[in-house]
């Protein structure tokens, strides 16, 4: 007789591959069970982890409580008070409803759950290991409700493969909190980690109060309101400015009728009304909170209720833009003030005498960092003496070429390649196969191209060069990146990074989620040259940095660097994060629009040539492009 093929799982296999659905990781827990106690009008909620939750995971509401004869259903599949009938699923009012929660959650732990009913006398607690009731009694407790997982998947041993870290798996866990916090400023939370308390908020019903908690004070002063209602759809919430905008969305959180939910079209809504006004390429912080009848949203097309499908998502999105966007509008008007007098421009160079090109650049402070003698100086705006920069010989008008005028900065030499700035037209292959035309002397680096004759600079971001009949154009913040980056590479490599002290430490207050990351790669930053301590709770004292960031601004380097750890985990190669550090170095680096003199033009690419390899930036994008003779002859139609 053949063997059946189907087979009926049995209760126990059954629950478990059902626990799996909802209860991904402690995260999932606490997230099931902390909705759990909102819907049941809890006004105050404390939950604690340990171990990332997976030791322990303990939440306690003051809700209205779960009657006696009801506490055995609760732990049933699919037994759930929000719906009677498949109708009820679409006017859903609150945040859990499928019943699945309590059930799952105890297949795979051993749960304890106590509740005490405000109709009742007296509270109750029912104990489940693995699915199995192992007693229910009375107990003495107050109102409310109150939930003990512990040794979550000590049965399923499997699933525990596939979890992080237990601090990893605890910035999960701080980051549903940090949600739920941000979506119920009614509601009183406490969030402990290994008896640290790390989250508290009052309930004050402001969002602007949470965001202060949940992040710091500096971004809830770097906060715009917007809110507008239309056709029974309300949208509203806090946009981020330029100055805490950060490299990824990590500071973007959305919510529907009061549930965390993903909707990149949302997110690109609110994304392009902020560049309309700020042209960086950044990611603005912001907390959108949409209201919608039930009628308009289905939240039943993911098991975790994560992505929801709007019935008119081309309306929603102008809704949004236009919401955040007049918003914004009304706010920089608002800024705008014709009468005041212009501020003085910001120094082009950290200087310190004449001595700035050399601190953009990490050389020498003497005058030999210019490429020659500088003859004259002059009173500068910005706060100390300028070398006066002439116009080149070859530049110069004809009368001063009569007139037997040089160069200042440039005076002729015998040897051509000693000369940074003009350079004689040698017959040497273009930039992009230059890479064998010098062999290394004594050690020294190779250079990958020559040194050419530096023209001037356009639009104060791309340095135009001439050598061999053809013009270069070299992004300056793309060049000055990488050699920020090789150059701190190798000190990484060699184990001796190069650290200054700040005169005065600088102290960062981070969110949540960024100390987290921190903690769990602190190892790392010693390493990479900072020297950091924490500070309070939630903030670190930056003392050291690395030598390239002295005159950067170690606020934003540093949040840019944390961006780049997340996700990484605690078992990623020191090679990986060290790449994290090193790729933010553009902090650091000349940026478009900074006016560079003749001499720092030539410094940067006078380095530049030295790299292992300089003609891409840390990003992948080029450092310079090439146009021969017969290309810029072809734009002119000189020639066919």
């Amino acid at each position: 007789m053949t063997e059946p093929r189907i087979h009926l799982l049995d209760p126990e296999t059954a629950s478990k591959i059902a626990a799996g659905e909802v209860v991904e990781k402690p995260a999932s827990v606490v997230k099931e069970l902390v909705e759990n106690a909102l819907d049941a009008k809890a006004k105050s909620v404390e939950v604690e982890i340990q171990n990332g939750g997976l030791d322990l995971i303990r939440i306690l509401d003051n809700g209205h409580g779960i009657l006696r004869e009801d506490m055995r259903n609760a732990f049933l599949p699919h037994a759930t008070s929000k719906i009677r009938a498949v109708e009820d699923i679409y006017d859903i009012q609150t945040l859990g409803f499928r019943g699945e929660a309590l059930a799952s959650v105890a297949a795979v732990s051993r749960t304890l759950l106590k509740s005490h009913a405000q109709e009742e006398a007296d509270g109750s607690e029912l104990f489940m290991e693995g699915g199995e009731e192992k007693f229910f009694k009375y107990a003495a407790m107050g109102p409310g409700t109150l939930i003990e997982v512990k040794d979550l998947f000590f049965n399923v041993p499997a699933r525990l493969k596939f979890l992080k870290t237990p601090q990893r798996e605890g910035a999960y866990v701080t980051e549903v909190m940090t949600k739920l916090a941000l979506s119920r400023p009614d509601i009183a939370f406490t969030y402990r980690s290994n008896g640290k308390e790390l989250l508290k908020t009052y309930g004050t019903g402001r969002l602007l109060d949470v965001i202060t908690t949940v992040y710091n004070r500096r971004t809830a002063q770097n906060v715009t309101a917007f809110d507008h209602e239309s056709d029974g759809i309300r949208v509203h919430g806090f946009l981020g400015n330029e100055d805490i905008a950060r490299g990824s969305r990590s500071q973007q959180t959305l919510f529907l009728n009061g549930r965390s939910i993903q909707s990149r079209r949302m997110a690109i809504a609110v994304e392009q009304a902020f560049k309309s006004f700020i042209t960086i390429n950044k990611f603005p912080f912001f907390v959108l909170n949409l209201e919608l009848p039930q009628g308009l949203v289905d939240v039943n097309v993911h098991p975790q209720k994560a992505e929801v499908k709007f019935s008119d998502e081309n309306l929603l999105f102008r809704l949004v833009f236009d919401t955040v966007h007049g918003a914004l509008r009304e706010a920089y008007r608002d800024k705008l003030d014709f009468d005041s007098p212009p501020s003085a421009p910001e120094p082009l160079l950290k200087s310190d005498g004449d001595a700035g090109a050399a601190l953009w650049f990490g050389e020498s402070t003497g005058r030999e960092a210019f490429g020659g003698p500088v003859e004259k100086e002059r009173p500068s705006l910005y706060g100390g003496p300028t070398p006066e920069v002439r116009i080149p010989l070859d530049l110069q008008a004809p009368k001063e070429r009569e007139a037997g005028g040089q160069d200042p900065v440039a005076p002729a030499r015998e040897n051509p390649w000693e000369d940074p700035v003009h350079l004689k037209e040698l017959t040497a292959p273009p930039l992009s196969n230059a890479g064998e035309l010098l062999q290394p002397m004594d050690g020294a680096p190779l250079e990958k191209f020559p040194m050419p004759h530096i023209i001037g600079q356009y639009h104060n971001t791309y340095i135009l060069a001439e050598w061999n009949h053809a013009l270069y154009l070299v992004d300056q913040h793309a060049a000055h990146e990488k050699i920020n980056f090789e150059h701190y590479m190798k000190e990484l490599h060699e184990g001796n990074p190069v650290a200054q002290g700040l005169l005065v430490p600088y102290v960062l207050d981070l969110s949540l989620d960024d100390f987290n990351v921190y903690q769990d790669h602190q190892d790392v930053f010693k390493e990479a040259g900072f020297t950091l301590e924490e500070f309070g709770e939630r903030s670190i004292s930056v003392r050291e940095v690395p030598l390239f960031l002295a005159h950067a601004n170690v606020a934003d380097y540093f949040h840019e660097i944390l961006d780049n750890l997340k996700n990484l985990g605690r078992g990623t190669s020191k090679e990986v994060r060290y790449l994290r550090i090193a790729t933010a170095a553009c902090k650091a680096s000349i940026k478009a629009h900074d006016e560079l003199s003749l001499q720092e033009m030539a410094s940067l690419m006078n380095r530049l040539r030295f790299l292992e390899e300089p003609f891409t930036c840390p990003h992948g994008r080029p450092t310079m492009i090439h146009f021969n003779l017969k290309d810029v002859e072809k734009l002119f139609r000189r020639i066919l």
